[in-house]
């Protein structure tokens, strides 16, 4: 009988593991060597595969044959909005509510691959519209990659550096156009 017990309890510690849930909290810390100035506001960045009801807002999209799933503490879209205003401010600009000049965009792919073998990957792809007076005045779109062995926390560090080179390759075509 303390067998079956035992089974039985090996048994739903395997259940448990394999629909594990992991929750990531990352505090985004801006850094990027881009100078800028004058007034800019960033609307709300839209996840498409939440839009599309694929995913929830706040879930990271996986290989559909790794057991569990990953979400952020906040909203895919919230998290990278906030990501793009810290970038911004970082860099010298005036980020709050400025109707004339206004960045946003969708988010298409926020996709962590765990994968088979010893590495993990992260793929990021935005794309980006800054408007002014309401016309479209330059439209962007990036995609960063980020690959590291797979390790306790590299899914933290994989999602920044993805994220963060998104939002500098939007910075550096945006400056290299004079719309920023």
């Amino acid at each position: 009988m303390s067998r079956l017990r035992g089974l039985g309890a090996t048994g739903l510690l395997v259940v448990c593991l394999a629909g594990c849930l992991e929750m990531l909290s990352i505090d985004y810390q801006p850094a990027n060597p881009f100078k800028g100035q004058g007034r800019v506001q960033v609307a709300q960045f839209e996840y498409v595969p939440a839009q599309h009801q694929r995913l929830r807002p706040r879930q990271v999209e996986t290989n559909p044959k790794t057991p569990g799933e990953l979400l952020l503490s906040e909203p895919v879209g919230q998290f990278f909005t906030e990501a793009v205003r810290r970038e911004l401010a970082h860099s010298g600009y005036q980020v709050g509510e400025e109707p004339e000049r206004v960045l946003g965009g969708v988010i298409e792919r926020f996709y962590l691959d765990w994968g088979q073998t010893d590495e993990q990957t992260m793929e990021v792809r935005v794309a980006y519209v800054l408007r002014s007076r309401g016309t479209t005045v330059f439209s962007h779109t990036c995609r960063s990659v980020s690959s590291r062995t797979r390790a306790p926390m590299n899914d933290t560090v994989l999602i920044t550096e993805a994220v963060k080179d998104c939002i500098h390759q939007l910075l550096g075509a945006a400056q290299a156009a004079h719309v920023l």
